[in-house]
């Protein structure tokens, strides 16, 4: 069997300055021994009470639903056992910076619930032991007979339990639920070239409509409908000749939509390196330069605000040496995307050659005057015109948020 030694596992890959204690980190978890390896066609054993399947059924509501699906697995196979129901994903360390997932068990009967957690009780102790005495021919777990699961380092030995009995099954209660996303194998990830958030995304988590105000200093552009002729007191008037106009404060309402895009179950060195999300928080405080992104979206329309970066122990052994981590992601994105004034003018017969905007989305802004929304960019020095190719809001590839950090 393949061990990982002290300093494979100490501090100073991972955590500099900290020494290692000879000992795993909880944040690696050791190796299963290749004996211990979990087939569901052969060790799987459904448990059978009676006239009826144990644990009292499935229930379902409008919107919940759970069901259990109960049995034995060789004992010393419970660790791999567990790691193949509920899951686990790994990233690539070298080219071609993939991520990599087992996914969940499908329930026999309700395939669109998949299992979310496993209960063990391990069940039949070896060598049968006494009423009188619980430990009577008992063989234990550090005894060459044993048919625990093994762990795969000396190292890890010095921590156990030396006197723990030996059983020969475990019964798994496993409890399976609906899940708000799509898994999809590896193999179909690379067969069609998808994207990640094709898989384990929520699409979206909430969804918010709001009415918001844009307010800006402008020039005049408010004109007086009706008032006093200051040449005759008191006389009313419906017009005045010149206009009356005055400078304000422009006020727009928008209609803007926060959508959160949640990311689940991401490995963590497939996000970070090492503790920092670089390509993610590129993409803060632009918009998506990918037209018509997530088959919705059309170019500029989707403002990226600060994510929420949530991490948890991933609780199954992946792959050696690997921190067992994975974080869940939540994109909160703005969307906006009113009807370009240059489009409106054009089916008014007002243009004949402009149809399309230079921009659209977050980078059009209302003319006080007409109150459409037109394209707008930074003032070019040398032309003193607006440049296109300088928006107020950036542009960013957002499919790279859903690539390897290294990659």
């Amino acid at each position: 069997m393949a061990e990982l030694e002290s300093e494979e596992i100490g501090g100073d890959d991972l955590f500099p300055g900290v020494p290692s204690s000879g000992s795993p980190a909880s944040y690696i978890l050791p190796e299963p021994d290749p004996a211990d390896n979990f087939d569901a066609d052969t060790n799987w054993s459904e448990q059978v009470t009676g006239n009826e399947a144990p644990g009292g059924g499935s229930s379902f509501s409008r919107d919940e639903g759970n069901a259990g699906l109960y049995g034995y697995v060789p004992y010393n196979m419970v660790r791999t056992a567990v790691r193949d129901m509920v899951g686990y994903c790994w990233a690539d360390q070298g080219p071609p910076w993939q991520l990599h997932r087992v996914n969940p068990w499908q329930h026999p009967d309700f395939p669109w619930m998949r299992c979310q957690s496993v209960h063990v009780q391990p069940v039949n102790p070896c060598g049968g032991p006494s009423q009188a005495d619980p430990t009577t021919n008992v063989i234990w777990t550090n005894s060459a007979a044993t048919t625990a699961p093994q762990w795969s380092s000396a190292a890890t030995a010095a921590v156990r339990p030396k006197r723990q009995i030996n059983y020969t099954r475990a019964a798994c209660t496993l409890s399976f639920k609906p899940f708000p996303y799509v898994f999809l194998e590896d193999a179909d990830m690379q067969a069609y070239g998808l994207k990640e958030y094709y898989r384990n995304c929520d699409r979206f988590s909430s969804i918010d409509p709001a009415l918001t105000t844009l307010m800006a200093s402008a020039t005049p552009f408010m004109t007086f409908l009706e008032g006093l002729d200051n040449s005759t007191p008191g006389k009313p008037l419906t017009s005045f000749t010149p206009p009356q106009m005055f400078q304000g404060d422009l006020y727009e309402l928008l209609c803007q939509t926060d959508l959160v895009l949640a990311w689940y179950g991401v490995p963590l060195d497939f996000v970070c390196d090492p503790y920092l999300p670089s390509k993610i928080l590129a993409c803060v405080g632009t918009v998506n330069i990918n037209d018509q992104w997530l088959n919705v979206f059309p170019k500029g329309t989707l403002l990226l605000n600060a994510p929420h970066i949530r991490k948890s122990i991933q609780n199954v052994w992946t792959t050696p040496n690997t921190i067992g981590f994975t974080v869940d992601v939540f994109f909160p994105f703005k969307f906006f995307n009113p009807t370009a004034g240059v489009m409106l003018d054009y089916q008014d017969g007002r243009t004949s050659s402009l149809t399309q905007p230079v921009f659209n989305g977050h980078n059009l802004f209302p003319l006080g005057t007409t109150g459409r929304y037109y394209s707008a960019a930074r003032k070019n020095k040398n032309t003193q015109q607006g440049d296109p190719t300088k928006p107020l809001i950036s542009f960013s590839d957002f499919d790279t948020m859903f690539a390897h950090v290294k990659s």
